[in-house]
């Protein structure tokens, strides 16, 4: 499975390193800093365009930006994909713009599942809650499986995995405190 990814920060540089051990993976980011820091991880190109060119559909692009980023990458991605492809934004999106999102995206045939991300402090694997089309999410299982062995899970439609994050981080925010 080829797998397209946006973000190269922190969390997006973990995750693209653990999948780029068994999937063919293609990254882009805004900093060309990080793009040059990846280029032995995985195949790097400069922008979206190229990066949904470089896929063979149908197409799974992962999100890893920051939220007031997803609906500026959600318009050049639009144009360069087509039914049947996945986008999967596994950021801090609120649970109500991915319920929006993918209303937009579903009128295109493509397909969305917005996903809680929990880091973790104690294992190597990820710890993600997935909401969205249940076709598109057994789709993406093998990757799941790869980040996060037994630590994810289908929570439902559209918005619930954003919204399981959501309560994630209040409980263990205020375990925190």
């Amino acid at each position: 499975m080829d797998v397209g990814f946006i973000g190269l920060g922190k969390m997006g540089s973990r995750i693209v390193k653990s999948l780029s051990t068994s999937y063919n993976v293609t990254a882009t980011d805004v900093n060309n800093k990080q793009r040059r820091k990846h280029q032995k991880v995985c195949n790097i190109v400069p922008s979206t365009t190229a990066l949904c060119a470089s896929l063979t559909p149908p197409r799974v692009v992962w999100l890893m930006v920051p939220s007031e980023h997803v609906d500026e990458i959600l318009s050049e991605l639009i144009d360069n994909l087509q039914k049947g492809d996945i986008i999967i934004d596994a950021g801090n999106s609120h649970y109500k713009e991915s319920i929006a999102r993918s209303s937009v995206l579903d009128e295109e045939g493509i397909q969305y599942l917005d996903i809680g991300t929990s880091g973790g402090t104690i294992s190597h694997k990820l710890c993600m809650m997935v909401g969205g089309s249940k076709i598109a999410y057994r789709k993406i299982v093998p990757l799941l499986k790869t980040l996060c062995g037994d630590g994810y899970q289908y929570v439902g439609d559209t918005g619930s995995g954003h919204y399981v994050k959501m309560a994630h981080n209040a409980i263990e925010y205020g375990c925190m405190q």
